[in-house]
C-alpha cells in the first residue's frame, strides 16, 4: 500500500504544481481533544502540505456550541478561497 499511495501522492503534487489556479484548500474543524482525532487531523494538513495543498486548522473547546460550529462552516462554505471542509468526528454529544 505505501508505494501505490507515494505514487498517488507524486501525481497529486505533480498536478497542483502544473496547474495555473491557486493551489486547493481543506478546511479542517476539530473539536475537543481526542487523541486518535488529533492524530488524524494532522496526518491530513500533513499530507496536504506534502502534495501543495492549502489546509486550514480550526481548532474548536470541547464546549463549543452547535451554532458556532455550523456558523463556521457556513463561513468557510461561503469562502470562494476554500474547496473542501472536514468535520472529524467524534463530535461532543451535545452537538447532533
Amino acid at each position: 500500500g505505501k508505494k501505490i499511495a507515494d505514487e498517488i501522492q507524486k501525481e497529486i503534487k505533480d498536478k497542483v504544481a502544473r496547474s495555473t489556479m491557486r493551489p486547493p484548500c481543506l478546511a479542517v474543524l476539530l473539536v475537543g481533544n481526542h487523541p486518535p482525532s488529533q492524530i488524524y487531523v494532522n496526518r491530513k494538513t500533513h499530507a496536504c502540505e506534502v502534495v501543495g495543498i492549502r489546509s486550514l486548522r480550526h481548532h474548536f473547546p470541547n464546549h463549543v456550541t452547535e451554532e458556532e460550529l455550523i456558523q463556521c462552516v457556513e463561513s468557510l462554505n461561503r469562502d470562494p478561497g476554500v474547496d473542501g471542509i472536514l468535520i472529524q468526528l467524534p463530535l461532543p454529544s451535545h452537538i447532533d
